[in-house]
């Protein structure tokens, strides 16, 4: 099943079950939030700055946590920071 499948999905579960174990921060202004998206399969650390920017991406729990802690460090030291898609739409429509 493709990411675009998933997605879909996603949209239809009005609880949002999936976000049970999102980690949520703001900071300096900016929202920073890590949690397992199933239309990736995977967690992820998206940053609002105007729009969501997906920063990283890890293959589990353990790892999204270190990711967050670091994105939490890296927005303290420098909230303007330019910050890099880690996937590109259409990587993400070829998954």
């Amino acid at each position: 099943m493709g990411n675009f499948k998933r997605f879909g999905e996603m949209l239809v579960d009005k609880n949002q079950s999936w976000r049970n174990t999102a980690m949520t921060d703001e900071i300096n202004g900016l929202m920073i939030d890590t949690c397992y998206v199933p239309d990736v399969e995977k967690w992820e650390t998206g940053i609002l700055k105007g729009k969501w920017i997906i920063v990283e991406e890890y293959e589990d729990e353990k790892e999204a946590k270190k990711g967050h802690e670091k994105w939490i460090k890296k927005i303290k030291e420098n909230s303007n920071q330019e910050l890099k898609v880690c996937r590109t739409a259409e990587e993400w429509f070829a998954g």
